[in-house]
Formats: C-alpha cells, sequence, structure tokens
C-alpha cells in the first residue's frame, strides 16, 4: 500500500507552472498561498523570479529540498519529463492537474498515460490524476486547486463549532469533489480531506480511502472501483460506525458500515442531484 502522506498531508509543495495570473494556474497559485498552507512553498517558473512573495525556481532541479507534493500545471506534452524530473529529485507524490491524457482520445494522450504509470511503477512515486482539480486537507491547511468554491480565502475551510464527525470525499470528477462542500458548508459539516482522482492513471479514487493513518476514522464517498472487487481494506483504525458511501452519479450509490460484510451492502438511488 503506498503511503499518501505526501500527497495528502505534505510539509512542502512545489507547484510547477506557477503563475500570479487570473489563469487557471495562477487561481491554484493563489488559493494554495493565500489559504495559509503551514510548510514551505516552492513555485517553479521560468518567467518571474518572484511569485507572490515567494522565490522562484527555474526547475524542479534548482529548489533547495525534495519538497513532498509537486503540483503539475505544465501542458501536457511536458508532464511526463517533469514527473521524471521530480522522480529524479526525489519528490515522492504529485498532483497532475493538467489535461490532455486518457479524456482525449489519441496516440499520444495513451501514450502519455503508459508513461505516467510506467514511472509510478519504477519509482514508487505516487500520482494522483491526471486531468484532476486538486486536493484540498483544511487540517494543514493546504488548498491546491483552482476550484472556485476555494475562491474566497476568508471563507473558513471547516466549520468554527460543529460537532459533526469529518467527512473524506474522493471523487472521479472534480466538480462533484468540491460540490460536497460548497452544498454542506450551510449545514456545518465537517469535511476534510477532499481528492480529485481525474482520470485515475495511477491512483484510483477508491485507494486514498485506504491511505495511512493520517486521519481518524470518518465517513468517505467513492465512485465504485474501475475493476470489480478491488476495494480495499481501510488503512485507518475504523469503529463500527465508520461507513463508506459510493456514489455513481449515472447509476447508485452503495452505502456500508465497516462492520458488515460485503453481502449486506444496502444500495440506494444516487442522490448527486438532490439536496
Amino acid at each position: 500500500m503506498p503511503d499518501l502522506r505526501p500527497l495528502l498531508s505534505p510539509d512542502s509543495v512545489a507547484i510547477i507552472g506557477a503563475a500570479a495570473d487570473d489563469s487557471l494556474r495562477g487561481r491554484l497559485t493563489h488559493q494554495l498561498i493565500e489559504h495559509g498552507f503551514d510548510g514551505h512553498i516552492y513555485p517553479v517558473t521560468r518567467s518571474q523570479k518572484e511569485v507572490l512573495g515567494h522565490k522562484a525556481y527555474a526547475s524542479v532541479a534548482d529548489i533547495p529540498e525534495a519538497a513532498d507534493l509537486a503540483v503539475i500545471l505544465v501542458p501536457a506534452a511536458h508532464v511526463v519529463a517533469t514527473i521524471e524530473q521530480c522522480a529524479a529529485r526525489g519528490i515522492p507524490a504529485a498532483v497532475v492537474i493538467s489535461s490532455g491524457f486518457a479524456e482525449e482520445k489519441s496516440e499520444e494522450a495513451a501514450a502519455r498515460d503508459l508513461a505516467l504509470r510506467a514511472i509510478a511503477e519504477r519509482t514508487g512515486m505516487v500520482i494522483a490524476g491526471p486531468n484532476s482539480e486538486g486536493l484540498v486537507n483544511p487540517l494543514r491547511p493546504l488548498v491546491a486547486t483552482f476550484s472556485p468554491v476555494f475562491h474566497d480565502p476568508k471563507q473558513p475551510l471547516l466549520p468554527e463549532r460543529s460537532k459533526a464527525k469529518p467527512i473524506a470525499v474522493s471523487c472521479q470528477s472534480g466538480a462533484l469533489t468540491f460540490a460536497f462542500l460548497s452544498r454542506g458548508r450551510d449545514r456545518q459539516l465537517r469535511f476534510t480531506y477532499q481528492v480529485s482522482a481525474g482520470n485515475q492513471t495511477v491512483l484510483e479514487a477508491h485507494d486514498y480511502v485506504s491511505s495511512p493513518r493520517s486521519a481518524a476514522p470518518m465517513p468517505a464517498a467513492a465512485p465504485p472501483p474501475r475493476i470489480p472487487g478491488r476495494w480495499p481494506a481501510p488503512a485507518w483504525p475504523t469503529t463500527r460506525s465508520s461507513a463508506i458511501t459510493a456514489s455513481s452519479a449515472a447509476k447508485t450509490s452503495t452505502t456500508w458500515s465497516m462492520s458488515r460484510p460485503p453481502s449486506r451492502i444496502a444500495r440506494c438511488p444516487a442522490a448527486t442531484g438532490s439536496r
């Protein structure tokens, strides 16, 4: 089981393709910095010497340490080479925001997918995405996404006085991933780890449910695995009240308690469009 702590709770982040404008790259850079990430931030860009008050570096090789997490914002044609540079620098985890992979039906896109998977298998690097909308961990706080849900850094990432149990969200769809928080804020729901799995080239959405003990027992929302039977046993300490909800927007959602065997799974209509 891969160690996902560098991905979900990094102490340092390299933003490769960082920007300070209002582009997608700029929005993610702004949100990561302005939400007050408590670790080191290393913008990587050849076009600027400083990004939003942080010294910028021309290449991955130039950053002063092997960051825990690389956020990849470069064009698709450069992603594989960038991931190779990250692996050579000793960076253990990456989230690839860039699109231009399996969602495109071309030989070049398929080759990039295969190359990403090969790097992960060869180096042990954990890779979220590609075509991911990012990930969020308000416990740090880490906001590595361009989602407009997080455009206001004054908006608390967690309810201030809620006694609700923590909820983790892992979805293929970026819009759905952060829609849970957007709709749950007014209800004082406590969303902690939120991951947009994207194309799931290396890590599938359900793999995040099995992350090492970086979180207390919590429910999780995730699509069913692409390969039947691939649901793993959760690695965090579970209780009899812990639950997993698997939801597919076009089909059904499935919920079960960790204390139940799979034969007792209860099925219900998908609720992605309900209140």
